[in-house]
């Protein structure tokens, strides 16, 4: 952990969590990495905004000079969000080398007017539009179809039951992937709920048919934004396409409910099924800050080799 104290209080001003990667044929130099995990969809550092310009450049001097590795490596950061910016204006500002081996889009959901879940539907494709339609009269013929967005109490309330439940029927759990399938995950699960719930942080949309629970999402929201962590569902109403329902239901009600959320971050991959139904995107990239001599050649090296890979075919590089 790296951490920016303030000298006069001892406050934090800014941390950040890295593993020193080991050389390898790819990355044959040593870099801080931020600590990355299954269930972390954003890179960088947590800083506070006061005189955050100052602080950021005090860490990464203070690494400029010791130098115990060659340079920062983020792994998902927006795209021209402040913290991008500011890491991109003190790596200039100190000479550094500045890399971007990836770039790609994340699919989000502007909640920037208040819209209805009909309306979201009718923005989608032609093909679409029709398979969610034949879905949604699936559902209904069984019943009544409800959706609730519920603020967890604690790590043991029933609605956290019943996303882990959920997570667990499909695909997740026949891969021992789902949360529940491992208990420190699903402590870790509790716990994370637990914390974030004290300041009422944590959201559930339950979709229903009846009185039975097929599908829940769990979002967790940071200021004015709600990032989507992670979702279940019924897989015996699969046909129906409840994952999708949930996200047009969710983006609805957070439009309709919540005026202090400005978007929601699906926190999805690219090519995700929710880019079919949340339109938005929000652009992304990795990152890579060389200060060493060694650091910048291999990231010109690197930027080369990229911008070649543009313009050759592929049997031109590979033979």
């Amino acid at each position: 952990m790296l951490v920016v104290e303030d000298e006069a209080s001892g406050e934090w001003r800014a941390a950040g969590v890295f593993e020193i990667t080991s050389p390898s044929m790819r990355q044959p130099l040593a870099y801080a990495q931020g600590l990355s995990s299954s269930y972390a969809f954003l890179d960088g550092l947590l800083i506070d905004r006061r005189d955050a310009a100052r602080t950021v450049q005090a860490m990464f001097y203070d690494q400029f000079q010791h130098r115990d590795w060659h340079g920062f490596h983020f792994s998902a950061i927006h795209t021209n969000s402040p913290l991008d910016r500011l890491l991109h204006f003190t790596a200039q500002k100190l000479g550094m080398s500045i890399f971007y081996p990836r770039r790609w889009d994340r699919a989000q959901f502007s909640t920037h007017q208040s819209i209805s879940k009909e309306e979201i539907v009718q923005q989608c494709s032609k093909s679409r539009r029709k398979s969610l339609r034949r879905g949604r009269r699936l559902l209904d013929d069984q019943g009544n179809v409800t959706f609730q967005l519920r603020r967890a109490t604690g790590g043991s309330d029933s609605c956290v039951d019943g996303f882990l439940r959920l997570e667990a029927m499909g695909w997740k759990g026949a891969q021992g992937t789902a949360i529940a399938c491992s208990p420190p995950r699903e402590a870790f699960f509790r716990n994370l709920v637990e914390n974030f719930s004290q300041k009422r942080d944590v959201l559930f949309g339950e979709l229903r048919l009846d009185n039975q629970l097929i599908a829940s999402t769990c979002n967790i929201r940071s200021a004015e934004t709600l990032t989507a962590f992670k979702i279940g569902w019924d897989p015996s109403f699969a046909d129906a396409g409840i994952g999708l329902w949930s996200e047009i239901e969710l983006a609805a009600a957070v439009c309709q409910n919540l005026p202090e959320i400005a978007y929601i971050d699906s926190s999805a991959k690219e090519g995700s099924y929710v880019e079919s139904v949340w339109l938005d995107r929000q652009p992304m990239h990795s990152v890579t800050y060389s200060w060493s001599r060694r650091g910048c050649a291999l990231q010109s090296a690197r930027q080369y080799y990229y911008w070649l890979k543009r313009l050759m075919p592929q049997s031109q590089l590979t033979h």
